[in-house]
């Protein structure tokens, strides 16, 4: 018989902030799906933003434990909102776009991947301060 204290492995998540994260990838996640439904002729095949984000929630998921385990949620959304949105300009011209439903996308996917980084940073600010405590005592 195994549970989760044996094995170290918890099927619940460590905290509620951890879930929030987790809730604002999968809405960057349906962003990027609606985006795929509209225009599909935008993406090379199947939309690999959906594997980056997917990915990085499996991350979050498997590395709970760490105090910096939300860590890859504010890294993604860097990488896709920061670098691939408005550095190289794809999401300032999708938030532009003629396309109604284009645009509401895109806000899906930003409004899911600004909440995913603020909770995941929460989410580290909470576990070092939990991590602190536990020490001093």
């Amino acid at each position: 018989m195994s549970d989760s204290k044996s094995t170290g492995l918890k099927l619940v998540p460590r905290s509620r902030a951890t879930v929030a994260t987790l809730a604002g990838l999968l809405v960057g996640i349906i962003g990027i799906l609606m985006q795929y439904a509209v225009t599909p002729e935008k993406f090379p095949g199947f939309p690999p933003g959906v594997y980056v984000i997917g990915g990085c929630g499996v991350l979050v998921w498997l590395m709970q434990r760490l105090s910096w385990g939300t860590l890859p949620a504010i890294l993604v959304t860097l990488q896709i909102i920061v670098l691939g949105g408005f550095i190289q300009g794809e999401l300032t011209k999708n938030l532009q776009s003629s396309n109604t439903m284009t645009v509401i996308a895109n806000l899906v996917l930003l409004v899911g991947m600004v909440f995913a980084t603020v909770t995941a940073v929460v989410a580290i600010r909470r576990n070092l301060r939990d991590r602190a405590r536990r020490q001093a005592a």
